[in-house]
């Protein structure tokens, strides 16, 4: 049996929940603890408890075996039924820009929710310290995080005492925090939202694509 680190322990047990979907801290990656980049939104959509023989299954199919997931995930929700999210399709598309670093999806509340107004009120007053995303970023200690949303970026402003301003150019955003224990800064950016009312389609892929070079050019630096 693998012995986990003291903050996965913390990390397993926290999101075990005794009724309703499991919680859910990021999107399946084997390797997430070695992730270079957050991309960091407000909570995940599709809830799953049901779907997967027992928690340990739940844990190890996202942690260590995302072929699992996905295997699970496609048989709640076939292609042909599967209506991707705007952001979900941007998120993906960032991802891929992103490759060959080892990228992290993950989000401020780890409750599924279709809507911001369905998670629960204990989880919003919970105190940022004590939140899912921030024993992630100080396990893996990221390069770079992007955050997309206006709770995201607020999330971000108090955690790092810093003011992002999620309307400034790819090219313009230069801010750094120092997370403990790491041995670089790592890179702080942001954008407004994916969803809603948001910039024409040609003018959010020039975005996305001046973030991934900005942002690759960042991880080169500090490697």
């Amino acid at each position: 049996m693998t012995v986990l680190c003291e903050d996965e322990s913390w990390l397993r047990n926290k999101c075990y929940t005794t009724e309703g979907p499991y919680l859910f801290p990021f999107y399946p990656n084997p390797n997430w603890k070695e992730a270079r980049i957050f991309i960091v939104g407000l909570n995940p959509v599709v809830p799953f408890r049901e779907e997967f023989d027992s928690y340990e299954h739940y844990w190890k199919a996202f942690t260590q075996l995302p072929e699992e997931f996905e295997r699970v995930r496609r048989k709640k929700q076939p292609p042909k039924k599967r209506n991707e999210s705007r952001t979900q399709r941007r998120i993906s598309e960032l991802v891929s820009r992103f490759q060959p670093l080892n990228v992290l999806v993950t989000n401020i509340f780890a409750y599924h929710a279709v809507s911001p107004f369905g998670i629960p009120a204990e989880l919003r007053r919970e105190a940022d310290k004590n939140k899912i995303i921030s024993r992630l970023i100080k396990i893996c200690k990221p390069a770079v995080l992007f955050f997309h949303g206006r709770e995201a970026r607020l999330f971000a402003n108090r955690y790092f005492k810093v003011e992002l301003d999620a309307f400034s150019k790819p090219q313009d955003q230069c801010t750094t925090a120092v997370i403990q224990g790491a041995t670089a800064p790592s890179a702080l950016f942001v954008y407004h939202h994916f969803v809603g009312r948001v910039e024409s389609h040609s003018v959010m892929e020039a975005d996305l694509k001046e973030f991934a070079k900005q942002i690759h050019a960042r991880v080169a630096h500090y490697s």
